[in-house]
């Protein structure tokens, strides 16, 4: 458990990488994936056992209902998990200059084109490619965002 919370805290105080804002939009469809695992297991309903007051084998239904209620567990702490990296993320961004925020939010966090950056922005593309090379070096010479009060 305690591994499992020093993790946690080490993940929202490390330095946001490339890879993680790449991340950030499949994570959206990730968490969706899984809230709909969630909503089929709700959905799923287990039968509830024959009562004829013969004799019988144990009824599964118990392992039935921990298996579910262990499974809704495990989905519900991977939404959590993705949930709290993509707050990181954006909390990172938010520490950056103006521009170079917009840039990197509407890359990673809205996922837009360069182009449709560049237009919205009213830069040439060239200048906002500049601009998001620049925010990636201060994202890797940004240290540690605030802890948050993770313990």
């Amino acid at each position: 458990m305690w591994n499992v919370t020093r993790r946690r805290r080490e993940e929202a105080t490390a330095r946001v990488t490339r890879m993680e804002l790449e991340n950030y939009r499949r994570w959206d469809e990730e968490i969706q994936r899984l809230k709909e695992q969630i909503e089929d297991l709700q959905d799923g309903g287990i039968k509830s056992p024959r009562v004829t007051g013969m004799p019988k084998a144990t009824s599964k239904a118990g392992d039935q209902i921990g298996n579910r209620v262990a499974r809704l567990s495990t989905l519900e702490g991977m939404i959590n998990d993705l949930k709290v990296r993509q707050a990181r993320i954006r909390d990172t961004i938010g520490r950056l200059q103006p521009t170079e925020m917009r840039i990197l939010w509407y890359r990673y966090i809205d996922g837009l084109s360069w182009d449709r950056i560049a237009e919205k922005m009213q830069y040439s593309q060239r200048f906002v490619l500049r601009i998001h090379s620049k925010a990636l070096r201060s994202l890797e010479e940004m240290g540690p965002g605030p802890q948050n009060g993770c313990s």
